[in-house]
């Protein structure tokens, strides 16, 4: 069974020099301005976001659900929902029950959305008047609708996904925030501190720079939508990591659940910031997100369970101690 273990370690010191290199070997248009393609492509031109800062520093609550997945409560439309926080997902969506509840206004743009299996489906766009998160507002929001169908896990009649929408990181990219698994809590603080390094690349996708067991560098993706994390092959093979398991799984994203092949390796220690992590029986996974490289691996939000977690994009950081 799929396990992590997250302690304090020294901190990992990325270099400016191995920092400036690592930029650029994985900057292209689609990871650098995927995020602006994608709210361009709902519109059908060129988008400019409205965002009123009503306070620049706030406190949210914030649940695990019983996948362990992290939401906090939206307002959209001045109707209170709760979504699900999913640094994976290129950008914000609502499902499409509630966008018809509350009236949310559909557009004739669509986005092409990547599934955990690595096909790709077209979605229909949105736009939310008014999107509340705490003290940032919204308006005239681009969105994908989620599919209810496919984004719902029953037991009988019973929902066991009782969420209304994602916030992706077209939103929290702009914010400097934490996950606070400890208090349950989701703060967005503006940042008052300087730092001896940087090890987050800005782009489409939340991009850490962490070193293995042996000090050796490695590129990792976050999404905080995911559990669990996993690794690509081509990083299973490169580190001859003891495989003890060939078969298939069952993935769950935004077009439902996918059958997937998979590896399973036994044991994996990576460095992030101040945390040593270990993850057990971890899986391999799609990890070819952008065309010219791919990750080494995808950490879920596992990595800080009974934690925190700070991202500070002001400043293209995380701390996780």
């Amino acid at each position: 069974m799929n396990s992590c273990k997250t302690t304090t370690t020294k901190q990992v010191l990325i270099s400016k020099n191995i920092y400036e290199e690592m930029k650029e070997k994985i900057s292209s248009e689609h990871f650098t301005f995927g995020l602006q393609f994608a709210q361009e492509s709902i519109t059908e031109s060129i988008y400019k976001e409205d965002l009123r800062i009503l306070q620049e520093e706030f406190t949210l609550p914030m649940k695990r659900n019983v996948l362990g997945l992290l939401t906090i409560p939206v307002y959209v439309n001045h109707v209170l929902c709760h979504f699900i926080l999913d640094t994976g997902a290129q950008i914000s969506g609502i499902r499409t029950k509630y966008a018809n509840k509350i009236g949310i206004h559909r557009v004739d743009g669509k986005l092409g959305i990547g599934s955990v299996g690595g096909s790709e489906n077209v979605m229909p766009g949105c736009i939310a008047e008014q999107l509340q998160i705490g003290g940032l507002e919204y308006h005239q929001k681009p969105m994908i609708l989620l599919n209810d169908d496919t984004m719902s896990l029953r037991l009988g009649t019973i929902d066991l996904l009782p969420f209304d929408g994602i916030i992706g990181w077209d939103i929290l990219s702009t914010i400097d925030f934490e996950m606070d698994d400890i208090a349950k809590e989701f703060k967005v603080l503006k940042n008052r501190f300087q730092f001896p390094c940087q090890n987050i690349i800005p782009g489409s996708f939340p991009t850490f720079l962490c070193t293995d067991e042996n000090n050796c560098l490695c590129i990792f993706g976050f999404d905080s939508g995911s559990k669990v994390s996993w690794l690509s092959e081509d990083y299973i093979e490169e580190k001859k990591l003891n495989v003890v398991y060939e078969g298939h799984a069952a993935g769950f994203g935004v077009h439902g659940i996918e059958k997937l092949p998979i590896k399973i390796v036994d044991k994996v220690i990576l460095n992030l910031d101040r945390a040593k992590i270990v993850l057990k029986d971890t899986m391999s996974g799609r990890c070819n997100l952008f065309d010219g490289f791919q990750y080494d691996g995808i950490f879920g939000n596992q990595i800080f369970k009974g934690r925190r977690i700070r991202i500070v994009n002001s400043r293209n950081v995380v701390l996780l101690v």
